[in-house]
């Protein structure tokens, strides 16, 4: 079992970076599964309870952080800050700042911000509309489907390898039956056989690398154990490797082993 005391310090984290601000919390949430933190026989301990302390001080620093980010900025740490958030008040309902922050990226993103990431504001949109957020089921919901509607026409266009996985990733995991009626799950066997060359393909960037690791995530159904595992080794293999990879990333990728 890891101990929470080898986490590293969070007065290390640079919090003006949310590349960092994602890395840690997905540390913190390694250290949590390696206390079965995620179960359903844990059983909460004093390791649980000082990594909560650290999760309860991460949650205040970025609230702080976010009164100077960017739209942009703070859209890339949605995912980080509700992870933080539930470890360290063990709910699964954030406060209003979440809200805030995620309405004013999609304000800014539909008013021509490209600096938006569209599919990191399509995640969290869609996470607020599977919890039945009525904020969000007005023009956010109708940009989710336009989004749908827009990927699913020009799946098979040029397009960056960046793009392309996120794209995939987010289709395998959506409900394509009001688009595709009866012909979703055909579509979608296809759409993994067309992208499950990026497996053996190198690729340069860190961020494509975290876009394979969400395909492979969304395509498991596809893959034999074997394969799976394969994969999971050497896209581990390659994050690892790969100059620009986050130390806390890394960190976890080494914890997970």
């Amino acid at each position: 079992m890891i101990a929470v005391a080898q986490l590293p310090s969070i007065e290390i984290v640079d919090f003006a970076d949310p590349v960092e601000v994602d890395a840690y919390a997905g540390l913190m949430a390694q250290v949590a599964d390696d206390l079965n933190a995620f179960k359903s026989t844990f059983v909460p301990a004093a390791e649980w309870n000082c990594l909560r302390v650290t999760a309860k001080e991460y949650v205040k620093r970025l609230e702080a952080q976010f009164a100077v980010m960017s739209p942009a900025q703070k859209i890339l740490c949605d995912s980080a800050y509700n992870l933080a958030y539930r470890m360290a008040y063990v709910k699964t309902t954030a406060p209003r700042i979440v809200n805030d922050n995620l309405l004013e990226a999609f304000d800014a993103k539909i008013h021509g911000d490209r600096a938006v990431d569209e599919y990191a504001l399509y995640r969290s949109i869609e996470r607020r509309i599977q919890q039945r957020d009525p904020h969000f089921f007005d023009k956010p919901l109708a940009w989710t489907s336009i989004c749908v509607d827009r990927w699913l026409k020009h799946q098979y266009d040029r397009k960056s390898d960046y793009d392309r996985l996120n794209q995939a990733a987010i289709l395998l995991n959506s409900r394509l039956g009001a688009f595709l009626g009866s012909e979703q799950d055909a579509f979608k066997e296809r759409l993994f056989d067309y992208t499950r060359h990026y497996f053996e393909k190198p690729l340069t960037a860190v961020r494509d690398l975290m876009a394979l690791d969400r395909l492979l995530q969304s395509g498991q159904r596809y893959l034999t154990p074997d394969e799976s595992a394969r994969h999971r080794a050497n896209l581990t293999q390659a994050l690892l490797a790969h100059p620009d990879t986050n130390r806390f990333h890394r960190e976890a990728l080494i914890r997970r082993g």
